[in-house]
């Protein structure tokens, strides 16, 4: 009697169960696409001259599936996101087996983003689950460098500044000016301590 053995994938195209082909019978519902159980029906073709091995003649059903393809691997973040003021997206690997939701982001910290799979049905995980997973992703602070200065000043009687390039990233407190010979001191702090990092640093 016919019967079907061996595992089918899916591959995204029409493929046959390897139910062994004769003359003396016909085979029906062999054949299939997605991934799901299914049963084929053999059929006598003379049932009044020939019969099967249990001298039977009727009709056999056989079941046989397709299982998903479970081969996609499980998207990775690479870690390599660093806060620069504007939005951006995660480093994820590009797949078309799947898609990833919620991969944006803008200010320095932990993120979830969602890959779900575009054909659950069809397709799995390498794990074979076909669940839509979270995976952590970070946005890491800027490191800002701490402003050097020119302390070489020479008093001449007139009012002198504190000469620090300008920065979006830091504020200057304290001494920033001043005409008579001493020791001034001012200070450069952070001003995005959620989304930048770096010391605050004594200038005098």
């Amino acid at each position: 009697m016919p019967t079907v053995s061996g595992v089918i994938v899916y591959s995204g195209v029409e493929q046959t169960t390897n139910i062994a082909t004769s003359d003396k019978y016909t085979i029906t519902g062999d054949k299939g696409t997605n991934a799901y159980s299914y049963t084929a029906i053999v059929t006598l073709v003379d049932k009044d001259n020939s019969k099967w091995a249990d001298g039977s003649t009727a009709e056999i059903s056989i079941d046989w599936s397709i299982i998903p393809e479970g081969t996609i691997s499980m998207p990775v973040y690479h870690g390599n996101t660093v806060y620069t003021g504007i939005e951006q997206t995660a480093d994820f690997a590009i797949n078309d087996k799947y898609t990833i939701s919620r991969d944006k982001g803008t200010n320095a910290g932990k993120y979830t983003a969602t890959a779900t799979l575009n054909d659950p049905v069809n397709t799995a995980w390498a794990d074979g689950s076909t669940a839509a997973l979270e995976v952590s992703w970070e946005i890491a602070k800027a490191i800002v460098d701490a402003p050097t200065h020119d302390s070489s000043y020479i008093s001449n009687g007139t009012l002198q500044y504190l000469n620090i390039p300008a920065s979006d990233h830091y504020d200057i407190s304290g001494d920033t000016q001043g005409s008579n010979a001493g020791r001034y001191t001012a200070v450069a702090s952070l001003n995005n301590t959620e989304n930048t990092s770096g010391l605050m640093v004594l200038l005098t």
